[in-house]
């Protein structure tokens, strides 16, 4: 059995592929399902999948891809993969996802259907990815169309774990999870929820210069975020730190 988080899935990511190919990423929010297997997961849950797939790699992937035929993109970017992946922090994840041709879902408590959070204009399929990427995808497949459906339930086709014990379908009516809550003892809290579609604020991908002003803020206050942390972590701390203070007369 695999060992999944207290949470089952607070904070985690996921990623899947439709029936056109296309990918989609999942944020599992405070209480989004999770699917039990063969998905690649991030986040919370990275340690439940063989190879764990983050939005920030992504990211890099795509934004590599991008740069081999556009200058102006590739003297944005820092030499390295690794170094990129650093550079992009959370908070426009889901933006620079949706820019770059993967849809993005969100989930919210209560085991409720993901919601989408934009449109994506150009999207990436399957045969768009590396192979060492698109092999990790080859089995996460939801029988849905993300071009068309604003909402996706994944316990309807893949067994699933959740924090409340739950999931909802996309009539709204609550289920257990297979270690769950037994359906007649759901929270009534929950399952009012789960009537009414939580809609998430929508993002508007961006292209040409708007997606380059954006990719130059973010990544500029990654790599500053990324040599503050490294500067923190070259300073020596405790009693170690107190008498190199000390001798250097920073003390």
């Amino acid at each position: 059995m695999k060992d999944y988080p207290a949470a089952h899935s607070m904070d985690s990511t996921w990623f899947a592929v439709d029936e056109d190919g296309h990918i989609a990423f999942f944020d599992t929010g405070e209480g989004g399902p999770l699917p039990a297997a063969d998905f690649p997961m991030g986040g919370e849950a990275a340690g439940m999948h063989e190879e764990g797939l983050e939005a920030s790699t992504m990211i890099a992937i795509l934004l590599w891809e991008r740069a081999k035929n556009d200058a102006e993109l590739r003297a944005l970017l820092p030499d390295d993969e690794d170094t990129l992946e650093q550079w992009i922090g959370w908070e426009e994840q889901e933006l620079l996802l949706i820019s770059l041709g993967v849809w993005a879902y969100s989930g919210d408590y209560g085991g409720v259907p993901y919601a989408r959070l934009g449109t994506v204009k150009r999207p990436v399929t399957l045969a768009d990815l590396p192979e060492e990427i698109a092999d990790q995808l080859e089995d996460a497949k939801l029988p849905v169309r993300f071009a068309s459906a604003d909402r996706v339930a994944p316990g309807e086709h893949v067994p699933v774990h959740s924090w409340s014990g739950m999931w909802v379908d996309l009539e709204g009516v609550a289920h257990p999870t297979e270690d769950g809550t037994d359906p007649a003892t759901l929270d009534e809290a929950n399952a009012a929820e789960a009537e009414a579609p939580w809609v998430p604020e929508q993002k508007v991908a961006l292209e040409g210069e708007a997606l380059l002003v954006l990719l130059r803020t973010t990544l500029r206050q990654g790599k500053e975020d990324a040599e503050r942390w490294a500067a923190s972590e070259a300073k020596p701390s405790g009693l170690i730190g107190w008498l190199t203070k000390l001798f250097r007369g920073d003390a």
